[in-house]
């Protein structure tokens, strides 16, 4: 590359294209040193080699020289230093470096000395030593840029029919600079992902070089093959700088011809009689913007000539959201049902080819007789024995007999036939005929009936003749033999299939039958299958002769352990005429599952009522077994009276059903009511629900503050507690009791919650000296209540007409607690200093009932306590006098 100016002492740019040798020539190392250090990590590491005092053999010797050479790791710079590198004796950190001239000033070149041309040299040119270092960098790329529009890079083509297309233009240019030289750019590759519909017809020469500024184009078609939405992405690979790739975002909507039928299926349980017709109609709509051409319709499948159209579309072409319709019609040749494919070839992408099923049915009048052949089994010789014939007509059409008589001439059976009326068979309709045999000799003999009808041969070509003449074969055997058959619950060669509640057992009859003319010898009744652990039988002791034309009974007991179907055989085994002979029924007992869920689990939760009130909670019980059940509702607990159940019964709750069962808890009065409500049916677990129901009332009390002595014309507040010690939150609705001029209600009422209180306050102006006032008070508004919520104001105001004195001089004494008192009581007072106290007790007039305290207290708080029981109701003061103090005040006792 080219050496790069610096803007720290760095040497001028010089165009070096292959060597730099700052020094060409040898180096003397007698006493120099070379060293190396690696700073950094990686990528971004520096390695520094230098040479310490060499003496180069181009200059005199003596003289010494130093230089660095720096290579970066990850820029690839190299640097030359070379200029103030000298050192002194002592800076060297590896040694001395010999003796000679003082080495301290910059070495240039070879110690400073420029005139050597051939000390550095440029490729192959011979140039002097610069005087400044030397840096070497790789040269920058060019600066090629890669830019595409329209942009943003998106294009969508809107809405294509499929068949045509779209196309547009991209271009792409160069938008690079040349600051660093010429900057071609150049096209790798483009890409087209995503969507097949999307194709690009021109592109760009791989080998073209786009100069700054120039532009080439790449045009990109949408052909829709499908109807929708398509997407795809084209990807431009390029050589640019910082923006070599990028993508182009292509969209585009299809509109192709849609197709769509009201049926794909007609004549489906259609029953036509030969040579009649039946048509149906196919609506055919053309659901999408271009329209539905018709191209043709084909039938195909083993009976397609039993079809035709009879009308076809008002035009083959269905304009975009419009239908139109063709009639095809069926007209049977043959009997039975008739198989094919109309096709209605079109240009939709949905459904070119769309398929409609044809599957009508062509009827007559038929025939079936059962049983046939008509087999004599075992019939004693000379005994007659007859059977039943029945003849069926499974058509449309009415049935004729014709004739109906024995073709053979075997004198042992006996034919009775129908005739007249009884000839005639309307359709799903049986007649019935009877053929007796009666054995001459011993051994087989044969017959044969012949009916002959009007059912017509077919259409087909040649004809066939289904059933106009029909021959039943007879057969009589004169040996005597054993028929072993079962009969379980009734029910010829039906098995037994039946259902019981999971753990019940349930049994029936299995009857064994020898229908023969010999004994059978029953030797073994066994049962078999997965499950033939849950079945039992009984009623029998082997071996044992079951007679000729004779019935004996077993009994087969099932007991499902599991829910689901227990599936069994049981096996009858014996011989007759030593020959083996066996019955097997099979048994299939279902286990049906009972249950029953309720939801909540737990009624009346935190639930606190008024006594005496209601409250209803429900819950609902979900049939969650196999059969259908009756379900009972019973309360059970100490406490069952407080609940009652509504409905006590519920009849044939079917599984998967609920019902809802409502409990009503009234409680007269309060605490908790624990009782269970118990789910019941038969076979079933019971659900027991708790009931926690609770009941309460608002315990209220009141409470008034002591009272102190009142006069006439003062005004007294005093606080009433009223506490709620129940547990249901009530609110007071007014203070009965109150004296308009003397005792007035001031504020406080409101809600009180369990365990909690309130403060009303009272104000008191008496009107009177020595007067006597008592006012009985009442708290209204407690609901149920189960204490009076009563207090009574009870003072007799001072003579003197003026209130009582409670504290002078720092004596202070204060109210008695509680007040009013029933018998004892408790003063607290304040003595100011250590001094003589006498506390005692007058009744109104003054006089002294009884001393209290009496002698030397310290100073401060005291508290003095005293029993009243033996006094009379009524008000009394307590005085307490020091030091011509004297302060009093009332108490109020009530018995």
């Amino acid at each position: 590359g080219d050496p790069v100016p610096d803007e720290d002492n760095w040497g001028l740019a010089l165009n070096v294209p292959n060597t730099v040798a700052p020094f060409n020539t040898d180096f003397v190392m007698d006493f120099g040193q070379l060293w190396y250090s690696i700073e950094g990590s990686s990528p971004d590491r520096v390695l520094t080699i230098e040479w310490n005092g060499v003496e180069p053999y181009s200059g005199d010797f003596g003289f010494y020289t130093s230089f660095q050479v720096k290579l970066y790791e990850t820029s690839n710079v190299i640097e030359f230093w070379y200029a103030d590198l000298g050192y002194t004796f002592n800076d060297f950190k590896f040694g001395p470096v010999g003796t000679g001239s003082d080495p301290t000033v910059a070495t240039v070149g070879l110690y400073g000395d420029d005139a050597f041309s051939d000390y550095i040299f440029y490729g192959n040119d011979l140039s002097a030593t610069p005087k400044t270092n030397l840096r070497f960098a790789p040269n920058p790329k060019p600066n090629v840029q890669l830019g595409i529009t329209p942009n943003p890079r998106f294009y969508n083509f809107g809405t294509v029919p499929t068949g045509d297309m779209q196309t547009t233009q991209i271009t792409v240019t160069n938008v690079g600079d040349e600051s660093y030289g010429p900057a071609p750019l150049q096209i790798n590759s483009i890409n087209l992902t995503g969507s097949s519909q999307f194709n690009i017809i021109s592109s760009i020469d791989p080998n073209d070089m786009i100069n700054v500024g120039d532009s080439r184009t790449i045009t990109v078609k949408f052909a829709p093959l499908a109807d929708g939405l398509s997407t795809a992405t084209m990807t431009v690979v390029s050589n640019g700088v910082d923006s070599g790739t990028q993508s182009f975002e292509l969209t585009g909507i299809g509109l192709a011809p849609l197709i769509s039928v009201d049926t794909n299926i007609i004549f489906k349980n259609k029953f036509t009689k030969l040579g009649d017709s039946l048509t149906a109609r196919i609506l055919i709509y053309s659901t999408n913007t271009p329209s539905i051409i018709i191209n043709s319709f084909q039938f195909s499948g083993p009976d397609a000539g039993e079809y035709h159209i009879s009308r076809y579309p008002s035009s083959m072409t269905i304009p975009g959201g419009t239908v139109d319709s063709v009639f095809i019609t069926y007209v049977p040749t043959k009997e039975g049902r008739h198989t094919a494919t109309l096709t209605i070839l079109n240009n939709s992408v949905n459904n070119p080819a769309l398929p409609i099923t044809l599957w009508g049915t062509g009827v007559l009048p038929h025939i079936t007789v059962n049983p046939n052949p008509v087999l004599f089994d075992s019939v004693d010789i000379g005994v007659e024995n007859c059977k039943t014939i029945t003849i069926h007509n499974p058509g449309s059409d009415t049935l004729f007999i014709t004739s109906n008589k024995l073709v053979s001439n075997d004198g042992d059976f006996i034919y009775t036939g129908l005739s007249g009326a009884d000839s005639i068979i309307p359709p799903d309709k049986s007649k019935t005929v009877t053929v007796c045999f009666v054995p001459l000799s011993r051994g087989s003999r044969v017959a044969r009936l012949r009916l002959t009808t009007n059912i017509p041969r077919t259409f087909e070509n040649p004809r066939r003749d289904t059933a106009s003449q029909f021959l039943i074969d007879i057969q009589g055997n004169g040996v005597p033999t054993g028929l072993l058959s079962q009969t379980i619950g009734g029910v010829e060669s039906g098995g037994w299939v039946d259902s019981t509640i999971v753990g019940t057992t349930i049994c029936i009859d299995d009857s064994l039958i020898n229908n023969g003319d010999a004994d059978i010898m029953i030797s073994d009744i066994s049962l078999s299958g997965a499950n033939k652990g849950s079945y039992a039988i009984s009623g029998f002791t082997l071996p044992f002769i079951l007679k000729a034309k004779s019935t004996t009974a077993i009994r087969i007991c099932a007991t499902p352990t599991t829910r689901g179907i227990a599936s069994a055989d049981i096996t009858v085994k014996g011989t007759t005429n030593e020959q083996p002979i066996q019955s097997i029924h099979s048994l299939k007992v279902k286990g049906l599952q009972t249950c029953a869920s309720a939801e909540p689990m737990a009624l009346f939760q935190n639930t606190v009522i008024v006594k005496n009130t209601d409250s209803i909670v429900c819950t609902t019980v979900t049939n969650c077994g196999d059969v259908a059940a009756d379900y009972t509702a019973t309360i059970t607990g100490a406490n069952a009276s407080d609940y009652t159940v509504t409905p006590g019964f519920v009849q044939n709750i079917l599984p998967g059903q609920t019902a809802q069962f409502c409990v009503k808890f009234n409680r007269a009065s309060s605490g908790k009511s624990p009782a269970t409500l118990t789910i019941s049916a038969p076979n079933t677990p019971s659900q027991d629900i708790p009931l926690t129901g609770e009941a309460g009332c608002a315990i209220v009390s009141a409470q008034l503050p002591n009272l102190e002595s009142m006069g006439k014309g003062g005004k007294y507040q005093i606080t009433l507690t009223i506490t709620n010690t129940g547990n249901f939150e009530w609110t007071p609705t007014g203070i009965e009791g109150l004296d308009s001029a003397v005792l007035h209600y001031i504020s406080g009422l409101g809600p009180i919650a369990p365990g909690g209180n309130i403060q009303i306050v009272l104000e008191i102006t008496p009107d009177d000296i020595n007067h006597h006032y008592n006012f009985p008070l009442t708290i209204s508004g407690i609901p149920c209540e189960e204490s009076a919520a009563t207090a009574t104001i009870d003072f007799t105001t001072s003579s003197t007409g003026v209130a009582a004195t409670t504290s002078e001089a720092g004596f202070v004494l204060g109210q008695n607690y509680p007040n009013p008192v029933s018998g004892s009581t408790t003063v607290n007072f304040t003595v100011p200093t250590e001094t003589m106290v006498h506390l005692s007790l007058t009744d109104l007039t003054g006089a002294t009932i009884r001393d209290i305290i009496s002698g030397r207290l310290s100073a401060g708080e005291h508290t003095a306590s005293f029993d009243l029981s033996s006094l009379s109701s009524g008000t009394y003061v307590y005085l307490l006098e020091s030091n011509g103090v004297r302060l009093s005040r009332y108490l109020v006792l009530t018995k």
